[in-house]
């Protein structure tokens, strides 16, 4: 009898998370070629590297497998932001305002701590 979970976890137990990371990484990308078009090719990158943890069993191999659950996961973010409006977080490096910034003078601020 093969234990797949115990030999998956002792072939892949140092690599799992970073290939793992590098799956997710490839997320992103992907869902904005689906909402934009560009860039183009991502949707097939993230298919032909998921392809490479097809057969990976974790836990008892009844239960989805923990790198799709985490897939899984991370793919509806990244939805949820292309939806919203917040996938310029990918193109600017930068987290979008949630809420705008208003200068205070001073001595209105110095005036609310002395209150």
């Amino acid at each position: 009898m093969r234990l797949a979970s115990i030999s998956d976890r002792v072939r892949r137990s140092f690599t799992a998370t970073l290939e793992q990371d590098e799956l997710e990484a490839l997320v992103e990308p992907a869902v904005g070629e689906l909402f934009t078009g560009s860039p183009a090719g991502a949707g097939d990158s993230l298919e032909r590297r998921a392809d490479s943890f097809l057969g990976v069993a974790s836990g008892s191999g009844v239960e989805v497998p923990d790198w799709l659950e985490r897939l899984s996961g991370t793919v509806d973010r990244a939805i949820e932001h292309a939806d919203i409006g917040l996938s310029e977080f990918s193109t600017t490096g930068q987290l979008p305002e949630a809420v705008r910034w208003t200068p205070i003078p001073w001595d209105v601020i110095h005036a609310a701590l002395k209150a």
